[in-house]
C-alpha cells in the first residue's frame, strides 16, 4: 500500500468503550500507523481539544466527552533505502557473502538482531562503508 491521505477535523463523542481511557492511549489506539512522537506532539500543541478545552495527555476520558482530533497526514508508505539509487552495483558486495554473519542473527560481539524485516537495509549499509572506503582511501 503507497496511499497517503490526509484525515479532516474531527470531533467525536466518546462511548462506553472508550471512557475512563487516557487520551494518548485512546489516540494511539485510533491512530495506529502514526507515530507516539507525532500523538504526544498534537497534544502537547493543544490540537487535540476535549469539550473545547486543552488537556494533558494523562488527562482521562468520560462518557459523552466530545473529542477534537486535528488534521493528520496518514502516510502508507514504508520507509526504506532506496536501491536504485546506487544503479545496478552487485560488485560492491565481493568481499561480503550473504549468508556471513551480516544476515541479522547474533554472532560475536552483536548482543542482539538486526531488524529482519529489511534486509535491504544491511545490504545498503555495506555499500555506504564500501564507497566510504574508496573515496576516503589517500
Amino acid at each position: 500500500m503507497t496511499e497517503d491521505s490526509y484525515t479532516k477535523v474531527s470531533i467525536e463523542e466518546i462511548g462506553t468503550n472508550s471512557s475512563n481511557q487516557r487520551v494518548d492511549n485512546f489516540l494511539l489506539g485510533k491512530f495506529k500507523d502514526l507515530p507516539k512522537s507525532k500523538i504526544y506532539s498534537i497534544i502537547r500543541k493543544g490540537e487535540v481539544r476535549i469539550n473545547g478545552s486543552r488537556v494533558k495527555p494523562h488527562f482521562k476520558l468520560s462518557l459523552g466527552d466530545k473529542i477534537r482530533i486535528p488534521p493528520l497526514f496518514l502516510s502508507k508508505k514504508s520507509v526504506s533505502c532506496n536501491s536504485s539509487f546506487w544503479g545496478n552495483s552487485s560488485n560492491l558486495n565481493d568481499g561480503v557473502s550473504r549468508d556471513s554473519k551480516f544476515d541479522g542473527t547474533t554472532e560475536g560481539s552483536m548482543d542482539r538482531p538486526l531488524r529482519k524485516k529489511n534486509p535491504i537495509v544491511v545490504n545498503e549499509i555495506i555499500k555506504i562503508a564500501y564507497f566510504m572506503i574508496l573515496f576516503l582511501e589517500f
